[in-house]
């Protein structure tokens, strides 16, 4: 009785003592694998037929999108250039643009100026004013200073006969202001100093070859008769026309019966030190006083007068109820004093 009621007890330890078999199931139509032991290694599975086309699918409308927008964006950009092309065929021929390519040149502003010379040596042509004044001074007596000056047979006569020296202050060169103008066809380069007597004086210097020469008669301001030398001769012999390098302005100040405001209009004359003055006097409305006034900008309302303007003029005495103060201006020869060749 006692074998019997130990048999189930048997059975049981000896099932616990078995080893126990799962089942694990397979996607599809795969059979089931019997696994000792569970596992967690991931494993790449494989996509079904209905998956890859479906990936397949998404790929290709990706593709066929970007095509559709390059196709789309030519055709925009062709649209755009046909628009343009239309438009100029309304306004015309096209013009064809040619293959060669125009270099810009740049342009000389001096080109066919009478300053074009100067101008093309601003660098160095006040260097060679410099030493050319420098040996103009050195030089012994007039003779060898002649061969510095600007027709030198003219120099050597008036000379003796001027009392104004052309004398600038050698140490204050290097300061000095330099301007290139021209008179006529003729430039030249005028240099702005102090004379030994610190007075304010100009020295001119023209072309010569491919030189420069010292303008002695422009520099001391050489005239026939000076400002001094006409206010002291008596005035019914001022009846020759004399010339006269000066400076003028335009003044409404002082008239007299010989010279009328309705007739006459009247201008200060100074001598180039400003020391003396005269009052000249010209045909209001002639073609002198249209001139004298268009030198000065007197009836441009846009700019100040000028004053002080450098003039060469031909002037006399007037009739015997004229003052010594008083002359008549006869002729403008040359604005500025340097005399065009």
């Amino acid at each position: 009785m006692k074998q019997n009621s130990q048999a189930p007890e048997n059975k049981e330890n000896q099932a616990s003592n078995e080893p126990v078999t799962r089942l694990m199931p397979i996607v599809g139509s795969q059979e089931r694998i019997e696994a000792t032991a569970p596992k967690f290694q991931q494993r790449d599975r494989e996509l079904s037929t209905e998956e890859k086309q479906e990936e397949d699918w998404g790929k290709q409308n990706l593709m066929t999108g970007w095509w559709w927008m390059l196709i789309g964006g030519g055709a925009l950009v062709a649209i755009l250039v046909g628009m343009v092309v239309f438009s100029k065929y309304l306004d015309g021929p096209m013009e064809v643009a040619s293959s060669e390519v125009e270099v810009a040149t740049e342009l000389d502003p001096f080109e066919g100026s009478p300053e074009h010379w100067f101008r093309k040596r601003e660098g160095k042509i006040s260097e060679e004013a410099e030493e050319l004044i420098k040996s103009y001074l050195s030089a012994g007596d007039d003779i060898a200073k002649s061969k510095f000056v600007r027709n030198p047979e003219q120099y050597l006569k008036c000379v003796p006969h001027w009392s104004v020296k052309v004398n600038p202050r050698l140490e204050n060169l290097p300061k000095a202001k330099w301007q290139i103008k021209h008179t006529g066809e003729t430039a030249f380069l005028a240099l702005r100093a102090e004379s030994e007597d610190f007075l304010p004086i100009r020295v001119y210097f023209t072309r010569y070859q491919e030189g420069l020469k010292l303008d002695w008669k422009a520099s001391a301001a050489w005239s026939e008769m000076s400002v001094k030398q006409l206010k002291e001769v008596e005035p019914s012999t001022r009846n020759k026309p004399v010339l006269l390098r000066c400076l003028i302005s335009r003044r409404d100040e002082f008239y007299t019966a010989p010279y009328n405001e309705q007739d006459h209009a009247s201008f200060m004359i100074l001598s180039p030190d400003k020391s003396q003055y005269l009052w000249g006097y010209v045909d209001r409305g002639s073609e002198l006083d249209k001139e004298l006034r268009r030198i000065i900008d007197h009836g441009r309302f846009v700019v100040d007068l000028k004053k002080d303007v450098r003039v060469t003029l031909r002037v006399q005495g007037g009739g015997k109820d004229t003052l010594p103060s008083q002359i008549e201006l006869m002729e403008l020869v040359h604005p500025e004093w340097v005399q065009p060749d």
